[in-house]
C-alpha cells in the first residue's frame, strides 16, 4: 500500500514539473497576460525564480493523494506565478511555454481525474518546443531551482 501511495505521489510531482515545463503558471504573445488579456508587468529575474521556487515547494507541499485538493494548490500556485510575470529577457519561445503551462494548468477541470491530470504533458511538437525553451531558461536562469 505505502508503494502505492509514494508511487501516485511521484506521479503526481512528475506531473506538476511537467506542468511548469509546461505551463511546474496562454499560447498568445510574448509577455505573460492576465486573464483580462491585458500584460502582466514583467518581472526580474530574481523575482521570477523566487516565484518558481515557490511554486515547487507548494506543489510539492501538497497532499497528492487528495487530488481535488492538490489541483486546487496547482491552480493557485501558477496563479501566483503568473501574477509575478516573466523577466524581460527571457526568449519568445520560453515565454510562450510559460504561459502554455499557466492555461493547461489553469484550464484543468476542479475534479479533474488523476488520467487528466497526467494528461496535462500531452502536447503537440510545436508546444513541446516551447515547453523546452521554458525548462531550458529556468536551467539557465534559476540553477538553485532547476534541479528541484
Amino acid at each position: 500500500m505505502n508503494r502505492r501511495v509514494n508511487r501516485r505521489r511521484r506521479s503526481a510531482r512528475r506531473a506538476a514539473t511537467v506542468c511548469l515545463a509546461v505551463l511546474t503558471m496562454g499560447l498568445a504573445g510574448c509577455t505573460a497576460a492576465g486573464s483580462d488579456g491585458e500584460a502582466r508587468a514583467e518581472s526580474s529575474v530574481d523575482d521570477f525564480c523566487s516565484a518558481v521556487e515557490t511554486f515547487h515547494t507548494e506543489v510539492e507541499a501538497a497532499d497528492s493523494t487528495d487530488l481535488a485538493a492538490y489541483i486546487r494548490t496547482l491552480k493557485a500556485a501558477a496563479e501566483k506565478l503568473h501574477d509575478v510575470g516573466v523577466p524581460d529577457d527571457m526568449p519568445a519561445p520560453a515565454k510562450q511555454g510559460f504561459e502554455l503551462t499557466v492555461e493547461r494548468i489553469q484550464g484543468l477541470a476542479d475534479d479533474a481525474t488523476r488520467s487528466d491530470f497526467t494528461d496535462l504533458g500531452d502536447v503537440g511538437e510545436e508546444d513541446q518546443r516551447k515547453l523546452d525553451a521554458l525548462e531550458a531558461y529556468v536551467d539557465q536562469a534559476c540553477p538553485d531551482v532547476a534541479g528541484k
